[in-house]
């Protein structure tokens, strides 16, 4: 029998009497507890293989594992992060803080020297700071490294220009020796041979490190003097970009973060540029400490934007066909559901009740840490449970329809 509950009380009052022995406090919280800590388990996983994948493999379209290589591209915010600027950005969890810094930390630029640096690898130096010049040295320079050896094009096309000027050799050699790079083995053999000669002694053994960043900037986005300048050389970096995530891993050390990256922008004003990626939970922490750093209009804020129902839809779309290539159309995959476990009618709604569900978190009131794709991907993994016919001692049996998945997307958020 298809149940058609309209509102709260009718849906509680069918509850109690499907489950007389259950009190209403233990059914509420065992359905609720069951879509957003239960999931997936292996009915679900079972279903899935078999209604979208078709071939059988126990895989999770939705599973939040998979985020990084699921990644819905938002060009126009990727666009306005990609500018020369230090930036803090802001954002819920969920909201795609780690992916945003995959893919700018992925991207093609030229004149762009872009750095990552993950702070759940860092250890704090001897003067207790996760962002030391030391350490900024030996991550910068192992990137323009790989930029200039190993990526495609640039060692035919720029070293032959560069080491004509002996001193830029003399300083490549001094960075190699005292920070060398992941990747010590040298392609060129030209400059190879350069590299093996005796040891450069351009920089004094008792540089600051604080003067030594200076003159890796330098170096790297000023190469060589004007008259050395050559139409190869128009594409060489000229900007340095340093991304730094996983600072949600270290709430307690936002404040020293924040003050180090002041210390970096005043430092080193041109030709480097800081995008830190921080929870939404430090926003007013970091406005507090931008108050009272005279160089804030250096430091712009930017909270990542709400996401769209279009955007939402790709998150879906995208990792059923990451998972289950040519199987999965692109649009309006709930109509691969069968109709004995959602009504025939009610299957082409299905992604649509997803992520009207999953925008509610931005619905006034909603008090929650967590953002929309969360809540998506987690919606569909209880709805599709549903279906599947796992949750009939709670009242939902199949086939279910359209009221009686809006009654599931509104006990999820009743539960905030």
């Amino acid at each position: 029998m298809r149940h058609c509950v309209c509102n709260k009380w009718d849906r509680l009052h069918l509850s109690l009497q499907l489950m007389s022995d259950y009190p209403l406090g233990v059914f509420m919280d065992q359905l609720v507890r069951n879509m957003w800590y239960g999931l997936p388990d292996q009915r679900y996983l079972e279903f899935v293989a078999q209604v979208l994948g078709k071939r059988g493999e126990l895989i999770d379209p939705f599973s939040r594992d998979i985020g990084a290589d699921a990644y819905v591209s938002r060009s126009k915010l990727e666009a306005e992060l990609s500018q020369p600027a230090h930036i803090i950005i802001v954002g819920f969890e969920g909201s795609g803080k780690t992916t945003l810094f995959n893919a700018l930390l992925d991207r093609r630029d030229s004149r762009t020297l872009i750095v990552g640096l993950r702070l759940s690898e860092v250890e704090r130096s001897e003067g207790n700071c996760y962002l030391s010049p030391q350490l900024l040295v030996s991550k910068i320079f192992d990137a323009y490294w790989e930029y200039l050896l190993y990526t495609p094009g640039n060692c035919a096309r720029l070293l032959p220009v560069l080491r004509q000027d002996r001193q830029w050799m003399e300083k490549l050699r001094w960075f190699r020796e005292n920070y060398p790079p992941l990747h010590l083995q040298v392609p060129d053999f030209e400059l190879a041979a350069w590299l093996g000669d005796a040891a450069s002694d351009v920089f004094s053994p008792q540089v600051h490190p604080t003067s030594l960043l200076r003159e890796l900037i330098r170096f790297i986005t000023s190469p060589l003097p004007s008259q050395h300048q050559s139409d190869e050389l128009s594409q060489h970096v000229n900007r340095i970009e340093l991304l730094v995530d996983e600072i949600d891993q270290l709430p307690s050390q936002t404040s020293q973060i924040i003050q180090e990256t002041q210390r970096l922008c005043t430092m080193y004003p041109d030709r480097f540029h800081i995008k830190l990626f921080v929870d939404s939970r430090q926003e007013n922490q970091i406005e507090e400490k931008l108050k009272d750093y005279t160089g804030r209009d250096r430091i712009k804020l930017y909270r990542l934007p709400k996401w769209d129902t279009k955007e939402l839809e790709q998150i879906l779309n995208t990792r059923l066909k990451m998972c289950f290539p040519g199987e999965v159309a692109e649009l309006g995959w709930g109509e691969l559901i069968p109709s004995d476990c959602l009504g025939y009618a009610d299957r082409t709604k299905f992604t649509q009740i997803l992520v009207d569900g999953a925008l509610r978190v931005y619905d006034p009131g909603v008090a929650i840490a967590s953002d929309a794709p969360i809540h998506v991907l987690r919606l569909a993994q209880g709805l599709i449970t549903a279906c599947a016919g796992c949750w009939e001692q709670f009242g939902y049996v199949p086939p279910l329809n359209v009221e009686q998945l809006d009654q599931l997307v509104g006990l999820y958020w009743e539960s905030i």
